[in-house]
């Protein structure tokens, strides 16, 4: 596996983004993704993906069993063994591949919850602890996440309601007691090689502070990288006030650490991840947009492959594949160059189980929503090298020097809002 550090100093301080994957044998567009992952790598020479350990554990929905049949499979395995064992890539571009893994503890907290164990005792966790320490050091991953429990506001299912309501009625004391233990644990998973990152929600600036000081005076020569979490779907002033704060404390204390930008890797949020030197970030929308709706939703591009801007004044709005728009649209990215947005979509339609009347989808249909997919990354990655091309050229007038350059339109005007 890739080394952080030393491929965030090869891109020059770029911040890095980190798509996010799924594992082998999950959703049906995920064995696409793996099987055109060579593809993806070295078509815009990209070798870091975020995982999730608690989808690999459970699948997508939350079992009755404590761990479902792809984990009892590879759970002993290399990670570099599991993508050659699965997709067309090559062993020396698996090899290449920086792995962050992300633990997904609202799915463990949610399981507890559904378990009816008590959710503020380490003891009801310790297999999923036994598991995650045993993944981390057989699969060498270069990041993991620490074992950090809370419950996923986002969905809302029956679960997910119950797991709110029992972590609402917690004591803070109690959460951060809780938390800290399994801070202390998850540390003594690190091999050697390894990173470690710790995440804090940062949507309350002040506690966001107060637990930045904790680590800071009890592990900050432990700790590697703070992931900062809690405000990816928060307003730009709530974000750009955390990072803020991060970069505020960082320098303060003349603190060596990372940062990674946790769900902050969504366009308007990108500006604010380059004003305030986030080192890393992820965002799971360009996967949503194109394969977890009934029909993909491409962006409108800003840039082309070699980074320049588009005519498109609505860049990163989005409609179905099924617009008569993408047959006048030409995406000149390095994806769409090998493919166009049209012919993905007649293919699509080709291939469509409510189209054409058939009980499964044909080949196609997942095969070209991975294409979406790709299409919506690179425009990610793309605003991030732009931006950190402006930011390396002009300084501290970096963000206004790439609006005169922007083309006019509503993407414009809603960066124009950007506290920056």
């Amino acid at each position: 596996m890739g080394d952080y550090i030393n491929l965030r100093q090869s891109f020059n301080n770029l911040p890095l983004f980190f798509p996010t994957i799924g594992w082998p044998g999950g959703r049906g567009e995920y064995d696409y993704l793996f099987k055109n992952l060579k593809y993806f790598c070295e078509k815009i020479n990209h070798h870091h993906f975020l995982f999730n350990f608690s989808s690999f554990i459970f699948g997508f929905t939350i079992p009755n069993k404590d761990f479902n049949s792809e984990y009892e499979k590879y759970k002993n395995k290399d990670l570099a063994e599991i993508l050659i064992d699965n997709t067309s890539i090559s062993k020396s571009i698996a090899k290449k591949i920086t792995i962050l893994l992300d633990i997904g503890g609202n799915r463990i907290f949610n399981k507890i919850v559904k378990d009816n164990l008590p959710i503020y005792k380490v003891e009801a966790y310790i297999k999923y602890l036994i598991a995650y320490r045993d993944f981390i050091k057989s699969s060498n991953v270069d990041i993991f996440v620490s074992f950090e429990i809370g419950p996923s506001y986002t969905t809302k299912d029956e679960i997910s309601k119950k797991g709110i309501n029992i972590w609402n009625e917690l004591p803070i004391q109690e959460k951060q007691t809780l938390n800290n233990k399994l801070l202390d644990i998850s540390i003594k998973f690190k091999k050697k090689n390894q990173l470690i990152m710790v995440p804090i929600n940062a949507e309350n600036v002040n506690l966001f502070c107060h637990h930045l000081n904790y680590l800071y005076d009890n592990y900050s020569d432990s700790i590697d990288i703070i992931g900062i979490a809690g405000i990816a779907n928060k307003s730009p002033i709530i974000v750009g006030n955390a990072l803020s704060a991060f970069s505020a404390f960082k320098n303060e204390k003349k603190w060596n650490v990372l940062s990674h930008g946790l769900g902050l890797g969504g366009w308007l949020n990108i500006p604010l991840i380059i004003k305030y030197d986030i080192n890393s970030c992820d965002v799971a929308s360009p996967w949503r947009r194109a394969c977890t709706n009934s029909v993909s939703q491409p962006y409108f591009p800003l840039f082309d492959k070699n980074l320049n801007f588009t005519t498109i004044t609505n860049s990163f709005s989005h409609s179905e594949l099924y617009d008569e728009i993408y047959s006048k649209i030409k995406c000149k990215c390095p994806f769409c160059e090998d493919l166009q947005l049209d012919e993905i979509k007649k293919r699509c339609k080709n291939a469509d189980k409510r189209i054409i009347g058939t009980t499964l989808h044909g080949e196609d249909f997942r095969e070209m929503r991975i294409r979406v997919y790709f299409h919506n990354t690179f425009q990610h990655i793309a605003l991030l090298k732009k931006l950190f091309q402006y930011k390396s050229k002009y300084g501290e007038y970096f963000f206004k020097r790439f609006l005169d350059d922007m083309p006019q339109g509503t993407t414009k005007k809603r960066f124009l809002n950007l506290p920056i």
